[in-house]
């Protein structure tokens, strides 16, 4: 309420304010304190890192750790993936002593494909919070001239915004490598789609542990990477100490010959703690992911649709008994749901097998999540 007391000239008035409502925060200075920093604890991918300075320590919230880069080399970059589709209104940057003079902001719905929302070549270090607006899945520190002679260094990157409209899908890829602990295990260079490095030199009752922040309690879908030259290993995911699953690793025909596999695991909302344990070894892993776009309403399947990754072809449709899958190599997980999304049945095909059955399904109309080594698209059946 604003009200105006006048004087006895009536003008000037004395104003007084009851309340004011703020739409929008512009210009610089901290977040509000009821501000969600949309980085913390998730997925973080660096260039390069020493002395035991990991690229998770960039968003752990814990100002006793950071990041640290290889020293004296330029460019040099580090990347958050939140998960989801944001809509970006600062980041806060915490610079340990190693900072950045020039350096740039960016962002990417896809993790490859960039674009530059913030750059500097006078950056001073310190605390530096950046104004700033776009929409991404992905955020990166894209650093081109140090401050000093060694790398670039940081205790913390806040990421501050609103999710995007995409905010019911949780997805999160783990590179297998980003272990918080582990026992028995080692990392080497991957030969796999998009490089990087792969766990290896796995035996039985080694393990990984890793944190997640998971949304919201229910089912979700755990894809693995994984290589073998002569299948057999088994690998247990366990959560908060409580074993949820086995998967058996099937025969690749060499160490850097990779395929997918998943399994189906219910999950607690909140921090978590996983740890991959091998109860038989002989097997890679290169990353594993967990999503619950497997479990999805109808609506968010059919949104799902427009976006396929590879042309997979889904033959006859309208189908009356066997559905055959065409368009992919290796293997393929298929995952059917009616349209109240609710899963009836589960598929895996190979280049030898690529029929399915669908004999008892019920006339109507049927959504198919088909998962790839390429990745994971939906396509719709009609069942006569």
């Amino acid at each position: 309420m604003v009200a105006c007391i006048p004087t006895a000239d009536l003008f000037p008035c004395n104003v007084y304010v009851d309340w004011v409502r703020v739409y929008s925060l512009t210009g610089s200075g901290n977040p509000p304190s009821t501000a969600v920093n949309l980085a913390l604890n998730k997925p973080v991918t660096a260039s390069s890192v020493i002395a035991g300075n990991l690229a998770s320590y960039i968003n752990d919230g814990n100002m006793n750790t950071r990041w640290e880069s290889t020293q004296g080399v330029d460019p040099q970059w580090i990347r958050i993936d939140l998960q989801q589709v944001c809509n970006l209104s600062q980041v806060v940057l915490k610079w340990e002593t190693a900072s950045a003079k020039a350096y740039q902001i960016q962002v990417s719905n896809d993790g490859n494909t960039w674009t530059t929302l913030y750059s500097t070549t006078t950056g001073t270090g310190g605390n530096e919070t950046i104004n700033l607006s776009g929409t991404g899945r992905y955020i990166r520190l894209y650093g081109t001239q140090r401050n000093t002679g060694w790398g670039y260094s940081l205790w913390e990157m806040e990421v501050f915004g609103t999710i995007g409209t995409n905010a019911g899908i949780f997805t999160q890829k783990i590179e297998a490598e980003n272990y918080i602990a582990m026992s028995g295990v080692g990392v080497e260079n991957t030969a796999d789609v998009g490089g990087g490095q792969n766990v290896g030199w796995i035996d039985a009752n080694d393990w990984m542990d890793y944190q997640v922040n998971i949304p919201n309690a229910g089912t979700y879908n755990v894809i693995y990477r994984l290589a073998s030259p002569n299948g057999g290993g088994q690998l247990q995911f366990i959560v908060n100490n409580n074993p949820l699953s086995i998967i058996t690793v099937t025969q690749t025909g060499g160490w850097q010959n990779w395929t997918s596999q998943s399994t189906s695991v219910s999950l607690p909302a909140g921090n978590i703690t996983i740890r991959l344990r091998a109860v038989a070894g002989g097997f890679n892993i290169n990353w594993f992911e967990i999503n619950n776009s497997l479990t999805q309403t109808r609506e968010a399947l059919v949104i799902d649709e427009t976006h396929d990754a590879e042309e997979l072809k889904l033959y006859p449709n309208p189908v009356k008994n066997t559905l055959f899958v065409e368009g992919f190599s290796g293997t393929a997980v298929v995952n059917i749901y009616d349209l109240s999304g609710q899963k009836i049945l589960r598929k895996q095909l190979n280049d030898a097998s690529r029929a399915i059955n669908l004999q008892q399904l019920q006339k109507g109309i049927y959504l198919l999540d088909i998962i790839t080594d390429k990745g994971k698209q939906v396509k719709k059946i009609v069942k006569l």
